[in-house]
Order: structure tokens, then sequence, then C-alpha cells
């Protein structure tokens, strides 16, 4: 393939709504998981009862869980289960236009 072809394809890609949303995605999926490597907003193991089952906020992006830790910081982290749980809890909900 050549360069001026590679422009022509990237150029037409740009165009499509849904490959722009998946790059988005993708870099911001990326990024997350990098950032988790060195830092995450909260501790997953430390228990906070009195927080527990908040919604979404400033404090904690994504609310709390039934133990009060924080849901972004366990979704940061390097153990799959609560990430797959997430997903599987919230997929059914998500209005993807595809």
């Amino acid at each position: 393939m050549t360069e001026s072809r590679l422009r022509e394809v990237w150029q037409q890609s740009l165009h499509h709504r849904s490959f722009v949303i998946g790059i988005i995605l993708s870099f911001f999926t990326l990024s997350t998981g990098l950032v988790s490597l060195f830092w995450t907003p909260y501790s997953v193991e430390l228990l906070n009862i009195p927080h527990k089952l908040e919604g979404a906020s400033a404090t904690h992006w994504l609310g709390t869980d039934h133990f009060g830790r924080d849901v972004f910081s366990m979704l940061m982290g390097d153990d799959v289960p609560p990430r797959r749980e997430f997903i599987e809890k919230n997929a059914k909900y998500a209005n993807i236009d595809a």
C-alpha cells in the first residue's frame, strides 16, 4: 500500500463516527491502564462503610460499592473480577449505536 493510499484510507476513516468513537475509547482505556500502573485515586483494599453505595460524584467518579470502595479505582486495578462484574452488570444498559 502506498503512502498516498494510506493517507486516503485514514482520512475516509475519520469521517465515520463509530471509528472516531472507537479510537477515543481505545485511547482512554490504554491511558487509564498506563496511569493505573503508578496511581489509583483510592485504595481498593480500604473499606469505607459510611460511604457505601454512593452514586457518581466529583469525589467518586463511578460511585462506591457495597463496602464503600471506589468503583473507578477497582476498575483501574490489576484484579480482573471487579472489571468483569462491572461490565457484565452494566453492558445490558448500554445504548450503543453501531
